[in-house]
C-alpha cells in the first residue's frame, strides 16, 4: 500500500532547515529552474514555496519552507509555524544543513527530526576538501548526502538516495498487485487477522464454530474489496469520491 500511495498519488517532499543553508538554491537546483529567490540575507523565505517535480518516474510536490530559527518577527513566526505543520505531513524531508556553519541550534533541530523519511544534506560541499566530507557525522540518520545547490555537485546521489529512502524495500515488479485504496488497505489487513485466527484455531483445536466466525469474517472482509459483501459504510466510502449528479 506504502508503494502504492506514492504511485498513484505522488510524495510530499519538503526542503527544511536553518535560514541562509541553501534551501532555496537546491530546490532551484532539483527543479531545473530559478523557483525560489535565493539571497544571502537570513530569513528571505517566509512562507511555503512549491511547484511540481518529475524524478525517476514519480511525481513530487516539493516544498521549500521558511528557515527555523528563534525570532521574535510575527510574519517570520508564522512562517516557522507553517514549516513545521508541513513536516508532519510530509512523505520525505531533505533537512539542508550548511557543510560549513553547523551550530547548536541545528543540532537541536535534528533530534526533533522523523530520521526514517529524512535525508541529511550536507549543503555548499564545494567550499570544503571533498577529503573531509567524509569525515562529517551523520547524527543519527540513516541517510546523509553531500551537495553543493550552486555547482550541482552530488544531485545525482542525491536523486538516488531519494529513490533509496522511498523505495526502502524495492520497487514493486511490474507483474506486482499495488494497493492504492486506503479501504482496500484496510480489508486486507483485516482478512489477514482474521485468517490468522482461524489458524491459531485450527491448530489449538479449538470448536468449529469459533474457526468458522473467524473464517467468516476474512470472507466478509474481501467481500467487500470484490463487491460480494457491500455495506452502506463501503457505499457511503465509494461514492463520497465521485460526483453522483454526472
Amino acid at each position: 500500500f506504502h508503494q502504492g500511495k506514492i504511485i498513484h498519488d505522488g510524495i510530499v517532499l519538503s526542503l527544511v532547515g536553518s535560514p541562509n543553508v541553501g534551501k532555496s538554491s537546491l530546490m532551484n537546483a532539483l527543479l531545473g529552474k530559478e523557483r525560489a529567490i535565493v539571497s544571502h540575507i537570513p530569513g528571505t523565505t517566509r512562507d511555503l514555496i512549491e511547484d511540481d517535480l518529475r524524478l525517476n518516474g514519480l511525481h513530487f510536490r516539493l516544498t521549500d519552507t521558511a528557515g527555523i530559527r528563534k525570532t521574535f518577527e510575527s510574519i517570520e513566526e508564522e512562517g516557522i509555524r507553517r514549516t513545521k505543520k508541513t513536516i508532519e505531513r510530509s512523505d520525505l524531508i531533505l533537512f539542508v544543513v550548511d557543510v560549513q556553519d553547523l551550530d547548536l541550534f541545528d543540532q537541536g533541530l535534528m533530534k526533533s527530526k522523523p530520521k526514517k523519511k529524512t535525508v541529511l544534506v550536507w549543503n555548499k560541499s564545494d567550499l570544503v576538501e571533498k577529503t573531509s566530507l567524509s569525515s562529517l557525522p551523520n547524527f543519527g540518520f540513516r541517510h546523509t548526502v553531500h551537495v553543493s545547490a550552486k555547482t550541482l555537485f552530488g544531485l545525482d546521489d542525491l536523486h538516488r538516495k531519494i529513490d533509496e529512502v522511498i523505495f526502502e524495500k524495492g520497487c514493486p515488479h511490474k507483474d506486482e498487485v499495488v494497493i492504492t485504496s486506503l479501504r482496500h488497505k484496510e480489508s486486507l489487513v483485516g482478512a489477514l487477522n482474521a485468517i490468522e485466527k482461524v489458524i491459531v484455531g485450527l491448530e489449538s483445536d479449538v470448536s468449529a464454530e469459533f474457526v468458522a466466525f473467524d473464517a467468516r469474517m476474512a470472507l466478509n472482509e474481501l467481500g467487500m474489496i470484490i463487491g460480494t459483501n457491500v455495506t452502506e459504510d463501503v457505499l457511503s466510502a465509494i461514492f463520497s469520491k465521485f460526483c453522483i449528479g454526472k
